[in-house]
C-alpha cells in the first residue's frame, strides 16, 4: 500500500511477526521441556518492541490517521503502545517462574501474551467504531483461552483444571452477550452520526437533540464494556 508509514507501525508489525515467529518455536519445540525457551524469546521479543513503541528507532512525527480513518497514531496512542509492550514484557518474565511452579510449560501461553498485548495496542490506536469493536473481540479470545488455560498433568491438579474451564466458558458466555450489548449501543451512534468514524460520532454529541438516544447509546456501551474488561459493578 503506497502512502502508508510502516514506520509509524514498526511495533504493530513487529508484534505479528513476533507471535507468529513463536507459534512456529512451541511446534518446532516439540519436547515439553524445551517449551521454556519460547519463554524467553517472548521476553527478548517484547524487549526489542519496545525500541519504536518508545521512539527511539523512529523519532514520533505528527498525527496520522491511517486505513481511511480507522488508525490514528498520535501521542496517546504511543503513550499506551509503550505501556501494555512493557506491562507485556514484565507479565512475560514473571509468568515464567509461575508456570514452573504450577508445571505448565506450554508456549502457546507466551503466543497469546503477545497476541493479546497487540489487541491493546489496536485498541489504543482505534479510531473508529468498527476498529474499537474487532480489537475488543481480538483481545476478548485471546483472554477467554488464557482464563482457562491451567492444564493439569495430574489427578491432584483436575480440580484446579475443572474451575479454570468453567471460569474460562463463564467468560466466553458473559463476553458474547457483552459484546452484543456493546455492539447494539455502536449501531444507535451509528444511525445518530451516520458515520463509524469518532470524529463524527462526536460531532453529533456535541450538537443538541436525541438526547435520550445518546444516553441510551452511551450506556449500552459503558455496560459492554464494563462486562468485557470486569470493571465495577459489573465484575
Amino acid at each position: 500500500m503506497a502512502g502508508i508509514p510502516w514506520s509509524s507501525l514498526a511495533t504493530e508489525l513487529l508484534l505479528t511477526a513476533l507471535g507468529l515467529g513463536l507459534l512456529l518455536a512451541d511446534i518446532a519445540l516439540a519436547d515439553p521441556r524445551r517449551k521454556h525457551i519460547v519463554g524467553y524469546l517472548a521476553f527478548v521479543g517484547l524487549l526489542l518492541c519496545l525500541l519504536p513503541a518508545a521512539g527511539l528507532l523512529t523519532p514520533p512525527d505528527a498525527p496520522e490517521t491511517l486505513f481511511a480513518g480507522l488508525y490514528r497514531v498520535d501521542a496517546f496512542h504511543r503513550f499506551f503502545r509503550l505501556l501494555f509492550v512493557l506491562l507485556a514484557a514484565l507479565v512475560t518474565l514473571l509468568s515464567m517462574d509461575y508456570l514452573e511452579h504450577i508445571r505448565i510449560d506450554r508456549g502457546v501461553y507466551f503466543v497469546l501474551i503477545v497476541f493479546a498485548t497487540l489487541a491493546m495496542v489496536l485498541l489504543a490506536g482505534a479510531n473508529d467504531l468498527v476498529m474499537i469493536y474487532l480489537s475488543f473481540e481480538y483481545l476478548s479470545i485471546a483472554s477467554y483461552v488464557l482464563v482457562g488455560f491451567l492444564l493439569g498433568r495430574d489427578k491432584k491438579a483436575l480440580d484446579e483444571v475443572k474451575r479454570s474451564t468453567e471460569a474460562s466458558l463463564k467468560y466466553l458466555i458473559y463476553g458474547a452477550v457483552a459484546s452484543a450489548v456493546m455492539l447494539y449501543g455502536f449501531s444507535l451512534m451509528y444511525g445518530l452520526a451516520g458515520s463509524t468514524a469518532l470524529v463524527d460520532v462526536s460531532q453529533v454529541y456535541g450538537l443538541p437533540g436525541n438526547e435520550m438516544i445518546k444516553l441510551v447509546a452511551i450506556a449500552l456501551v459503558m455496560v459492554g464494556m464494563g462486562f468485557k474488561v470486569s470493571a465495577a459493578p459489573f465484575h
